[in-house]
């Protein structure tokens, strides 16, 4: 797809909390961009079989751990994988589950920059909880501890 013209697939567009199918084309985005600055025209949600299906445990625990110092710098000291992908049982659609260790002097505001960066990573979404959440009776099954 050249930089104008076709169509894209942008994860969670603008906000919305869903992956969403965009089509444009250089004079549309043109007058998009100068009429009002937000994003070009938005077609129609994409179907749950569109959605990226989240990576295997083995390339999630790599590439989660590769970015340990950028996740302790939000505030993570252990984070955990649970649900279809510590099953490896993912498919389209699924999310990210994650438990997280956050450090004294971080909280929620924080959680939810955590959620940001995976998202951003991963391009599926990524449920986080607290640690304590999990402990206090919350059922997670089978938890894989990344770091």
């Amino acid at each position: 797809m050249s930089v104008f013209g076709g169509v894209g697939c942008i994860p969670g567009a603008w906000g919305s909390g869903r992956n969403l199918r965009v089509t444009w084309d250089e004079e549309t985005w043109d007058e998009e961009l100068t009429a009002s600055r937000e994003p070009p025209i938005v077609n129609e949600a994409m179907d749950t079989d569109d959605r990226t299906i989240p990576p295997s445990l083995t390339v999630l625990r790599s590439r989660i751990g590769a970015r340990r110092g950028e996740l302790w710098r939000l505030g993570t000291e252990s984070l955990s994988i649970f649900g279809s992908c510590a099953r490896n049982e993912q498919r389209s659609g699924s999310d990210i589950d994650v438990i997280v260790r956050l450090r004294p002097g971080f909280g929620y505001f924080d959680l939810g920059e955590i959620k940001t960066f995976l998202e951003s990573d991963f391009h599926v979404p990524v449920n986080p909880i607290i640690e304590s959440a999990a402990a206090n009776g919350l059922d997670v099954g089978e938890r894989v501890d990344v770091f």
